[in-house]
Formats: structure tokens, C-alpha cells, sequence
């Protein structure tokens, strides 16, 4: 039995080269993450398991015409990654937005364990209005 360790690395631009894949390329993702995945989109309910959560985030990522498309910094710390970015959705109106999105991704024995994707969908301006 092969030893677990969190030394054994999943490096950041890994996981922001997958995010840029288009179409979702399911098969680079299942090499990449762990069978016990966790993945939680905004305020959803989290998907549990490789397979849920990769359902649910080729769902969400066929919804995104754009990643990171004004900014993206991604760094690493340790077993964590931070990707601090935009993405680029439109509506069925045809109105293009960009919503800031914070991504943390946990990873162990150099495979993504945990995906956390933070969005903010109203900005500033419209949030004083309410």
C-alpha cells in the first residue's frame, strides 16, 4: 500500500489549466482528483464523490463562457491553492457579466480533494440599492 502524504503535490497551474480546458475534459479530471471528492459551488448544496461532483462542475463550467478572462492569480500554499479570477457568463437575454470568483482547492497525496468556489454575482453598486 502506497503511502498517503501531503508533500506529493498538485501544482496551481494544473488546476488552472483545467478550469481554461474547453470543452470539459472529464477524463484529464478524474486523474486529477480524489474518489472522495467534495465539491461546493456558491451557496448550493456540495456534491459528494468524484462523480457527483464532477457532474455538478462540468454542469456549472458549460455554463461559463469565459475563465478568467480580466484577471486570474493563482498561487500555492502548502496543500492548499487560491485562484482569485472572473468569470464571464451570459444570459439567456444575451447580457455578458463578469462575476469575481475566489477558488479554494485542497489536495492530498497530489490529487484534488476539496473544489470551493466563492461567487459574487451582484455588484457593489446594485447591493447598496436593497
Amino acid at each position: 500500500m502506497r503511502d498517503l502524504s501531503r508533500t506529493v503535490r498538485f501544482e496551481a497551474t494544473a488546476l488552472r489549466n483545467l478550469l481554461l480546458t474547453r470543452p470539459f475534459d472529464r477524463h484529464a479530471w478524474i486523474k486529477s482528483t480524489g474518489e472522495k471528492l467534495h465539491l461546493r459551488l456558491a451557496n448550493a448544496r456540495p456534491a459528494l464523490g468524484r462523480e457527483a461532483s464532477l457532474n455538478e462542475l462540468e454542469r456549472f463550467i458549460a455554463c461559463i463562457d469565459g475563465f478568467g478572462v480580466g484577471f486570474c492569480e493563482v498561487w500555492q500554499r502548502r496543500e492548499v491553492i487560491y485562484v482569485e479570477t472572473d468569470l464571464q457568463c451570459t444570459t439567456p437575454s444575451g447580457l455578458v457579466h463578469q462575476l469575481p470568483c475566489a477558488l479554494i482547492a485542497r489536495t492530498y497525496d497530489g490529487l484534488l480533494q476539496d473544489l470551493r468556489f466563492y461567487l459574487d454575482p451582484l455588484p457593489l453598486s446594485e447591493a447598496r440599492r436593497l
